[in-house]
């Protein structure tokens, strides 16, 4: 899927209230997907679409029938122009692929090879597949109009009677970060426009509050016209906002659990260097069951790609779920770490028994599960502490701190360094002692 989507509770939870927009004008001031679009679709209304992205303004002039130059001007890639030259749904399909060839272009590692090649080898198929994907989504789609003007500019001028939506980017050159590469390939006529700043964020926004408006933000905003507020399986709300009559809601994320019955650690066990530690792959409706039992209640549960149960002796004492890195660095270094969603224990009198799992983590055992599981290298395991101390004792001696934020902080470590049964050593070497009580 192209970037540019629309959160698929945030897409319900308009579309259950759709007809507030029947037969009514609407300037959508970012595209990206054409999500919105999709909503109001059999509703009469008069869509006035706009974006400055290439892959929205190759949907948005198709749509409303315009002429629009885009060609390819690196070598590297002239195996596309056939795709290109047939313009339509062809360039549209054409360039999506790509966008999804580019994350691996580097071809830093095995994995990326392997992708990349596999792209470019299937070009073909994948092409013919998302056409026909394409093709369907955009046969409902309606609009009176595209253009390609700074949001900004648009919604200082736009006539009142048209309601203002927008789900702004939410940091500074998210845009241009995104899709420089694809720039870079293909020339296209670019629109001219300034970043949006912070300040210049906040004058749009004004601009959407002089008329009808329907926007969100990442931030609660402290201000009239909130209507729903989203909880998303990152721990992340989304706000929004809008004078439109929508019915106040309060979403929250949605997991079923499936019991387990595996023994858990006694209290009085003894922990010795003669132990073994083991560990099984799970599910996340599993794990979403010792997340109920161990886990403060309000803590949402986020579903993650690679769920395990870590043991002592064959007895339960452990959780830990992983998942790619999505944010917070570069397609080159983000492909070689795994992100941990959750690191866990049971409820237990020996102190600091959720170092034993954190140093279990370290593992050359896991490190190979988590590269079969995900076909890539793990270097480095990344995951986040939320917290408004200077340090988090739960990761503090194990894990590195790389980066302190504003109710966060962000921790790593290497992967592989030692073996289960090392990991148990070291933690009795280190930690049993103190963790008697």
């Amino acid at each position: 899927m192209f970037v540019g989507s629309i959160n698929s509770k945030i897409k319900n939870l308009i579309y259950s209230e759709n007809e507030i927009f029947q037969g009514q004008k609407v300037c959508v001031g970012c595209s990206g997907n054409f999500t919105v679009e999709q909503i109001l679709s059999g509703l009469d209304c008069e869509i006035w679409s706009n974006d400055i992205s290439l892959y929205s303004s190759l949907i948005g002039n198709h749509l409303a029938g315009k002429p629009m130059r885009a060609e390819i001007r690196e070598p590297r890639y002239f195996w596309l122009n056939p795709y290109m030259e047939k313009g339509g749904v062809d360039r549209i399909a054409a360039v999506s692929l790509l966008f999804e060839m580019l994350k691996h272009e580097k071809r830093n590692n095995l994995n990326q090879i392997r992708l990349y090649d596999h792209y470019k080898n299937n070009f073909g198929a994948y092409h013919e597949q998302s056409c026909a994907r394409i093709s369907r989504a955009l046969e409902t789609i309606k609009i009176a109009d595209y253009s390609e003007v700074d949001v900004h500019e648009l919604y200082s001028t736009l006539p009142p009677e048209w309601i203002r939506i927008a789900f702004l980017p939410t940091y500074i050159a998210g845009y241009e970060k995104l899709y420089a590469r694809l720039d870079e390939i293909i020339s296209w006529d670019r629109p001219v426009y300034e970043m949006l700043t912070t300040e210049r964020h906040e004058e749009t926004v004004g601009f959407m509050r002089k008329g009808q408006y329907l926007y969100l933000a990442d931030y609660d905003r402290g201000e009239d016209g909130l209507y729903a507020i989203v909880k998303t399986g990152r721990l992340k709300n989304i706000y929004l906002y809008s004078n439109l009559p929508f019915a106040k809601a309060f979403i929250k994320p949605h997991s079923n659990s499936k019991k387990g019955n595996y023994a858990f650690l006694p209290d009085d066990y003894q922990i010795t260097r003669d132990g073994k530690i083991s560990i099984l792959p799970t599910d996340n409706q599993h794990l979403n069951y010792y997340k109920n039992l161990f886990l403060k209640k309000g803590i949402d549960h986020t579903a993650g790609m690679s769920p395990f149960l870590v043991f002592l002796d064959g007895y339960l004492f452990g959780f830990l779920l992983f998942d790619i890195i999505r944010y917070g660095m570069d397609q080159e270094k983000s492909s070689r770490g795994i992100y941990m969603l959750s690191d866990f224990i049971i409820s237990h009198p020996v102190k600091r028994l959720s170092k034993l799992l954190l140093l279990v983590t370290k593992s050359k055992e896991l490190r190979e599960m988590l590269k079969k599981k995900f076909i890539q290298n793990v270097d480095f395991i990344l995951t986040t502490a939320f917290t408004d101390k200077p340090v988090s004792m739960k990761y503090r001696g194990v894990y590195s701190l790389l980066k302190r934020g504003e109710g966060y902080l962000q921790y790593a470590t290497d992967c592989g360094e030692f073996t289960l049964q090392e990991s148990l050593n070291i933690w009795i070497k280190k930690y049993g002692k103190s963790s008697k009580n």
